[in-house]
């Protein structure tokens, strides 16, 4: 599944004939194997890639985005998890943009099930990955268009942690344009703009 929805046509085709179920279904039963929790958390980034959706599916699915925490919390040191997990946080925040009709924005379901100090965590201890430091700003910078999450994410050491990877990640391009976005929206008090989002 994390192949095929690589691809644009068969993204949609695996959403429409309920992928995401199949997926939390087989984290739901697997939560202590690493390499099942790893395959499924980068099939559902892949899934989440742009598509309202998947977000809704996952935001709806009884405990969705907790499961994806929860293999979160349970594998700190494993980086393509942690890439995976942070990369499904910013997709899911960056609908709050998107005026999708959710009972609740996802940035606020995002931080309540504690998000934050385990995407913090991740550029913690993932400082030399690329992956997890460019999707784990974006989830920062997506989160911190919502006011009160804002609030949090700079009470718990966003701004610091962002300028930490500004700094590591100066070479490489990606890393350094998302952490620079993210630190600019964590610094400054503005309106939702849906053409400043991270990728």
């Amino acid at each position: 599944l994390w192949n095929l929805a690589d691809h644009p046509p068969t993204r949609s085709l695996i959403l429409m004939e309920g992928g995401i179920r199949v997926i939390l279904s087989a984290m739901e039963r697997h939560v202590y194997e690493l390499m099942m929790l790893r395959l499924c958390c980068g099939a559902l980034e892949s899934l989440l890639n742009d598509h309202d959706l998947g977000r809704v599916t996952l935001l709806k699915r009884s405990g969705g985005i907790a499961l994806v925490l929860s293999a979160m919390r349970a594998n700190p040191n494993d980086e393509e998890l942690q890439s995976a997990c942070c990369g499904i946080m910013s997709s899911l925040a960056g609908g709050d943009l998107m005026n999708l009709d959710v009972p609740i924005s996802f940035s606020t379901m995002i931080a309540q099930l504690g998000a934050i100090p385990l995407i913090l965590v991740a550029l913690d201890l993932h400082r030399s990955s690329t992956k997890v430091q460019g999707r784990g700003c974006s989830a920062i910078c997506n989160l911190s268009y919502d006011g009160a999450v804002r609030t949090m994410l700079l009470e718990q050491g966003a701004r610091e942690a962002v300028r930490a990877a500004l700094v590591q990640n100066a070479a490489d391009t990606v890393v350094f344009g998302t952490a620079l976005l993210a630190l600019s929206q964590l610094t400054t008090v503005h309106r939702m703009d849906p053409y400043a989002r991270a990728a």
